[in-house]
């Protein structure tokens, strides 16, 4: 069988011992084969209100089992729309696609971007950069966002010295 490689990495920006040390940090969900409509939907919030999570990563498998046809597809509705209606979920998504995403039409998916105000899905590949609160914007983290159908890839990172 296929593996979706479905990495995200968080490389955290070089900056001063001090801003690293600093308190706080950036808080985020991550959620990933949540793709069947989802009775776990308000379990999910209760926890992620619990650290007032400013985004959510959804690292693959969106949509099961064959992924989304279009951007009209019921599952739209079925699976995201109308269950991921907690307050803490009306937040931006940052989303990559999973094996059964690969199934249906993933183009349905990155289109989606320009008809939701949560969904971000811009490309098979992508980064972002988040800047940590509390820091004026001199610690800033960035995610890298990789999908392939056919493999799985580990990036490794360097280590952070103090």
């Amino acid at each position: 069988s296929r593996l979706a490689m479905v990495v995200v990495v968080c490389m955290l920006a070089l900056a001063a011992p001090a801003a690293l040390a600093m308190q706080g940090g950036l808080t985020f969900g991550v959620l990933g084969d949540w793709g069947l409509p989802n009775a776990n939907a308000g379990t999910i919030a209760t926890h992620l209100s619990k650290v007032n999570s400013s985004f959510i990563l959804g690292i693959g498998d969106n949509f099961y089992e064959n992924g989304v046809s279009s951007v009209y597809d019921p599952q739209w509705n079925n699976t995201f729309e109308n269950v991921y209606i907690q307050e803490v979920f009306q937040r931006p998504w940052y989303l990559i696609a999973g094996s059964h995403d690969h199934r249906g039409s993933v183009d349905a998916q990155i289109a989606y971007s320009d008809l939701s105000r949560r969904w971000n899905f811009p490309s098979l590949y992508y980064t972002m950069e988040m800047p940590l609160p509390d820091s004026a914007g001199d610690v800033r983290i960035q995610f890298v966002f990789i999908a392939r159908k056919s493999q799985l890839l580990i990036i490794p990172l360097p280590s952070l010295s103090m």
